[in-house]
């Protein structure tokens, strides 16, 4: 935990792909969680609008955490995040990003590692 995903319009995955690490090294500059603990992965909309024109690029970051975290961590977490999305998109126009923090509830999580 946690699980951060990107969603993004085409022309943008050569600059997310490199934003990855960047987005990796913020979520753990936070210290909420362990470095192994963190899943950053993206995917790549070729269908969609936005403001209903199929015009402009997107990038929408969804943070899923376990629940338990308070108000003040999860504004923390969704205003760096911003921050680092907007310097690896840096130029880019038109453009639109948003972040959302989910809350995953903690009884429900399952996870299974095999380090083999």
């Amino acid at each position: 935990m946690p699980h951060l995903l990107i969603e993004h319009s085409p022309a943008l995955a050569p600059a997310i792909r490199s934003a990855l690490l960047p987005l990796h090294q913020t979520l753990l500059a936070n210290g909420q969680f362990g470095e192994s603990d963190i899943k950053v992965r993206a995917r790549v909309y070729e269908d969609y609008l936005v403001g209903g024109q199929a015009a402009g690029d997107f990038a929408h970051l969804t943070l899923y955490l376990l629940d338990g975290r308070s108000a003040e961590v999860k504004a923390d977490l969704s205003r760096a995040l911003m921050a680092a999305v907007q310097s690896a998109l840096a130029g880019v126009t038109p453009l639109q990003i948003t972040v959302d923090i989910r809350d995953m509830v903690r009884a429900h999580y399952g996870k299974y590692v095999d380090l083999g």
